[in-house]
């Protein structure tokens, strides 16, 4: 969830740039940057998050399925909005509803990779690595705290 809110701070110049672009310049090029920052991003900031990282980066089936899934029905809900040239309120609101229905997930995503991990078949098999990797990570962060509580 820390990583969304990153990303909204992050993509906070770019909200203005297109708010500018849409309102007072009244362009169609908004669109276009939003969606080509979301290409940029999802590729790049990947690409340069392995290479500067120094290790190999785990990356696990469920969060990519996941975000995959939240990007490309945005992608789909943008592009039937606009078919007409034009997004009105409701549309607008439906999007907004559709971010905010991702931050919730986000807020709860443990939970929802456990109980889908619980169902048995497709969902156990595509939240195992990531069960297993949270799992490693909260005996690390244990681990780590026990050393620190006997040093002092």
């Amino acid at each position: 969830a820390g990583a969304t809110f990153m990303a909204v701070g992050s993509s906070a110049p770019e909200f203005f740039t297109v708010i500018i672009a849409t309102m007072v310049t009244e362009s169609d090029e908004g669109i276009g940057d939003i969606v080509g920052a979301a290409v940029f991003n999802s590729m790049t900031i990947v690409g340069l998050t392995c290479i500067f990282a120094g290790q190999t980066l785990v990356i696990t089936k469920f969060p990519v399925l996941r975000d995959f899934s939240f990007y490309i029905l945005s992608i789909i809900l943008l592009f039937l909005f606009a078919l007409d040239e034009k997004i009105l309120w409701y549309e607008s609101l439906l999007l907004l509803l559709g971010y905010a229905s991702y931050v919730f997930w986000m807020t709860q995503n443990r939970k929802i990779a456990r109980a889908m991990h619980s169902r048995g078949g497709f969902l156990k098999t595509l939240t195992d690595d990531y069960i297993a990797d949270v799992e490693r990570r909260a005996k690390e962060a244990e681990e780590k705290e026990a050393k620190k509580a006997a040093k002092e």
